[in-house]
């Protein structure tokens, strides 16, 4: 009887990796500085972080408060209110603002055909909110 050969192993070349360490972000956000010169201690983008003095927290999740149909209109903007009575919460969602500011309880105080997204592009450039008073 002859002997089965067993299949030759066919050599693969080394993967093309480079580590590199990456400093924590612990001093914060930085939305001014270029990328090219930004310091490696500070961050472009913090979702979910907490910067802290020599390392960073991950948040720790959120708590709902008040529930949109969030599936066709997500929340874009929130808004607050401050006055001698007190504060109130809006939201911006799609064509409508809504006063979120108790726990679970969602009126549609405005809608109309406008912009909620805050710009987020730097100083020059006004929010397109409808306002709220």
């Amino acid at each position: 009887m002859r002997k089965a050969q067993s299949a030759q192993k066919v050599p693969t070349p080394a993967p093309d990796v480079v580590s590199k360490v990456i400093p924590v972000p612990t001093d914060g956000w930085d939305a001014i500085s270029p990328l090219a010169s930004m310091d490696p201690k500070r961050a472009p983008i913090l979702n979910n972080w907490i910067p802290r003095p020599g390392w960073v927290e991950l948040r720790q999740g959120y708590f709902p408060w008040v529930l949109l149909d969030v599936m066709t209109t997500p929340v874009e903007t929130l808004l607050v209110r401050r006055a001698t009575g007190g504060e109130q919460m809006f939201a911006a969602a799609g064509s409508s603002i809504y006063d979120v500011s108790i726990n679970g309880v969602n009126t549609a105080v405005v809608t109309g055909p406008y912009v909620s997204i805050m710009e987020q592009r730097g100083q020059s450039q006004r929010s397109q909110v409808c306002p709220v008073v």
